[in-house]
């Protein structure tokens, strides 16, 4: 069965930042990721407030698809880093449907192969 990640980030976001993640996550991952925003057109404010990543992996070994979890998480610790006041996000791990699967296949989102279920995963609290 194939597992949809979503990544949802909130804080104060600069208007690049949520196409600089997806392009990021891509290519540490291999996965086709999809971009969502609050953002109500473009806000020279950076008054971006949450955004929505999520990317559809198919049907593998579980420590493949423990990798990519973990590339994930990896790099959403690194882009945080660059940030003066860290965005919150969250990690979230659903399985797809079968009949959902030939779906996503059809509208042209990206697969890699998974499998494993994983919780979903909070950053952790910030370090003083």
């Amino acid at each position: 069965m194939a597992r949809k990640l979503t990544v949802t980030v909130q804080g104060t976001l600069g208007l690049d930042d949520g196409r600089r993640l997806v392009d990021d996550l891509s290519r540490t991952t291999g996965l086709e990721w999809r971009l969502t925003s609050n953002a109500d057109g473009d806000h020279l404010s950076g008054g971006i407030e949450e955004i929505i990543l999520t990317a559809v992996a198919g049907k593998t070994a579980e420590l493949a698809y423990n990798a990519i979890v973990e590339k994930t998480r990896d790099r959403i610790q690194q882009w945080r880093l660059e940030h003066l006041e860290k965005p919150h996000y969250t990690l979230a791990d659903a399985p797809v449907p079968e009949d959902a699967e030939d779906a996503e296949d059809t509208e042209g989102a990206g697969t890699a192969e998974a499998g494993a279920a994983k919780e979903p995963a909070e950053d952790p609290e910030p370090e003083n």
